[in-house]
C-alpha cells in the first residue's frame, strides 16, 4: 500500500509539472506576441535649419598702432612698460641725439654750399650775357662800317663776308648765353631770361640740386625730432620692442599700442564651410582664458581669398564682439567661434539619424499611433515602468511602423531638410532604424528634436 501511494503521488507531481510547463509556454508565447520595443521618436517640425560652424583663432585689437623709430641711434631711456595706458603724443622712449644733430648740421652745410654755388653760377651766366651783348654790339658796328666801305668800293668782298660772319657768331654766342640762364632759371623757350639779380633767390630754390639738399635737411630735422619717440594713438601698451642701450635703425619697432575696446575675434574657417556663412550672422565665442564664459558676436568681415594654415585650407573671418568691454579679454588669447549659419529659415526638419541606412530613395520609419488591445496595453505599461527614462510617464502610447520614402534637401551634421514625403507633426524613429521592420509595434520614448 505504501508503495502504491508513493507511485500515485509521483504521477500527480509529474502531471502538475507538465501542466505548469504548458501554461508557462503559453504565457511566454503570448507575452512575446504582445511585447513592444522602446525606440527614440522625433516629431517632424517646421523651423529654421541651422548649422553651427566652429572655427578657431585668437583675439585681436581691431584698432592699434605700431610705434617705430624714425631715426638711427642708441636708446637712452624707455618711459613705458606693457600694460601702461597712454594718450596720443605721450613719450614712449628717448634716443641719443648726437648722431642726429651731426647729421642735421652736415645737411645744413651742404644746403648752404649748394645755394652759394648756384648764386655764383647765376652771376657768371649774367656776366656771360653782358660780354656776349657787348661783343654783338661791336660786331654790329663793324658790319655797318663795312657796309659803307663796300658801297664806295673801299672794301673787298671777301673782307665784307668775314665781318658778317663775325656778327653772326656774336649773335649766336649772345643767344647761347641767354639760353643757359633761361634754362637754369627753369623758364620756357618762349620766355627771355631774367637778368635782375634780386630774382635769383626764387629761381635757385626751384633748382633740382637745391631741392635735393633741402630734402636732406628736412629728413635730418625729422630724424632729430624722432629721437623723442611718441605714441601715435591712445590705448594700452601691449608690446615693447626696445630697451636701454639698443641701437635703433629707421623702422625698428619700439612699441605696440592697442585700443582694447576694439577687440575682435579673428578666426579661420575651413574652406568647405566658408560658403555657408555671410556677414552679419550671429556667433558665440569662447576662450580658455575665460572658462564658462560665452561672448556673443556677429560676423563682420570675410576675406575674399583662401590661404594655407596648419596643413589645411582656410579663410580668414573677423567676428565683432558684442559688449566686449564687459569681459577681461586679452589680445592674443586663443578662442573658438561657433557661427550660426541659417541654411533655410523655414522648412520641415527631422534628425539626420532618422534615415534608414542603404535605402534608395531615402526612407524613414513613420510611427503611426495605434489602438491598444488588452495584452498590448499590459505590455506597454510594463515597458514604461521598466524604462528608467520613462518612469514619470502617465500613460503608454504604441505606434505601428510604416516605411515612408522621402525627398531630402539641405542637411547639417544632426538635422535634415525634408522636401516631400512627410508633413509637420508626423512622428519618425530617430535612431535604431536598422533593428526595425514594417508593421512593428514600438513604444513612444520621446518626441522632439
Amino acid at each position: 500500500m505504501k508503495k502504491g501511494k508513493k507511485r500515485g503521488l509521483t504521477i500527480v507531481i509529474i502531471a502538475l509539472v507538465l501542466i505548469a510547463g504548458v501554461l508557462a509556454f503559453i504565457f511566454i508565447n503570448r507575452a512575446n506576441s504582445t511585447s513592444v520595443m522602446s525606440v527614440p521618436l522625433s516629431s517632424v517640425v517646421k523651423e529654421s535649419l541651422e548649422e553651427k560652424i566652429s572655427a578657431s583663432g585668437s583675439f585681436q585689437a581691431d584698432s592699434y598702432s605700431v610705434v617705430s623709430s624714425k631715426t638711427n641711434g642708441v636708446v637712452k631711456d624707455v618711459l613705458v612698460k606693457p600694460g601702461d595706458t597712454v594718450k596720443k603724443g605721450d613719450i614712449i622712449a628717448l634716443v641719443d641725439e648726437q648722431d642726429a644733430r651731426e647729421a642735421l648740421t652736415s645737411a645744413q652745410i651742404a644746403l648752404e654750399e649748394i645755394s652759394r654755388s648756384l648764386y655764383l653760377e647765376f652771376s657768371a651766366m649774367r656776366s656771360d650775357i653782358q660780354r656776349a651783348s657787348l661783343a654783338l654790339d661791336q660786331a654790329a658796328r663793324a658790319a655797318a662800317s663795312a657796309e659803307k666801305l663796300r658801297e664806295v668800293d673801299g672794301l673787298a668782298e671777301e673782307d665784307y663776308k668775314k665781318v658778317l660772319e663775325q656778327q653772326n657768331s656774336a649773335r649766336l654766342a649772345c643767344r647761347n648765353a641767354e639760353d643757359r640762364l633761361r634754362v637754369a632759371q627753369g623758364l620756357g623757350a618762349d620766355k627771355p631770361p631774367v637778368l635782375n639779380a634780386q630774382k635769383d633767390d626764387v629761381f635757385i630754390k626751384q633748382t633740382p640740386s637745391y631741392k635735393r639738399a633741402l630734402i636732406a635737411v628736412e629728413a635730418a630735422q625729422r630724424a632729430l625730432e624722432g629721437c623723442v619717440i611718441k605714441a601715435e594713438s591712445a590705448g594700452v601698451v601691449t608690446q615693447i620692442g626696445a630697451s636701454v642701450g639698443d641701437r635703433l635703425t629707421i623702422q625698428s619697432i619700439v612699441a605696440k599700442i592697442e585700443d582694447l575696446s576694439s577687440i575682435i575675434a579673428e578666426v579661420f574657417v575651413d574652406e568647405v564651410d566658408i560658403g555657408k556663412i555671410k556677414e552679419g550672422m550671429a556667433a558665440a565665442v569662447t576662450t580658455d582664458s575665460l572658462l564658462g564664459t560665452e561672448i556673443k558676436g556677429r560676423v563682420r568681415r570675410i576675406w575674399p581669398s583662401i590661404m594655407n594654415e596648419g596643413g589645411g585650407r582656410v579663410c580668414r573671418v573677423q567676428v565683432a564682439l558684442i559688449d566686449a568691454g564687459s569681459f577681461p579679454i586679452r589680445t592674443g588669447a586663443s578662442c573658438v567661434t561657433r557661427i550660426v549659419s541659417v541654411l533655410n529659415s523655414s522648412c520641415l526638419i527631422i534628425p539626420a539619424s532618422s534615415l534608414i541606412p542603404g535605402t534608395s530613395p531615402y526612407a524613414v520609419w513613420l510611427a503611426v499611433p495605434d489602438a491598444l488591445s488588452d495584452a498590448e496595453s499590459d505590455a506597454a505599461s510594463t515597458a514604461v515602468l521598466d524604462s528608467s527614462e520613462n518612469k514619470e510617464s502617465e500613460s503608454a502610447v504604441l505606434y505601428t511602423l510604416q516605411r515612408r520614402e522621402i525627398e531630402t534637401g539641405l542637411s547639417t551634421v544632426s538635422s535634415l531638410e525634408v522636401l516631400s514625403g512627410l508633413e509637420e507633426g508626423d512622428v519618425v524613429v530617430s535612431d535604431m532604424t536598422m533593428m526595425l521592420s514594417e508593421g512593428m509595434k514600438v513604444l513612444k520614448e520621446n518626441i522632439g528634436l
